[in-house]
């Protein structure tokens, strides 16, 4: 019992950590969109494909914290690992 509560902090531990990543990757993009926008674009669907990206990052984010809010207990990180 004890290892399968340590397994699951450890996962949840992780999943935070990926959170973090994720939240820094996304603002480091936001950073560089907004950069790039003050440069003239000669090919504006570059400037699409990345805000893209930004939005589908954003997506999975919430997708893993509805997760989290949504389930309790194994369950939760079974599916979060899953869906991952």
């Amino acid at each position: 019992m004890r290892q399968e509560i340590r397994a699951l902090a450890e996962a949840l531990q992780q999943v935070r950590f990926e959170h973090q990543r994720d939240r820094e990757n996304a603002e480091h993009e936001r950073e560089n969109l907004l950069l790039r926008w003050k440069i003239p674009y000669s090919n504006l669907s570059d400037v699409y494909r990345q805000g893209s990206l930004l939005m589908e990052l954003k997506q999975r984010r919430s997708e893993i914290f509805s997760l989290l809010l949504c389930f309790s207990g194994e369950g939760c990180y079974l599916m979060l690992i899953q869906q991952y």
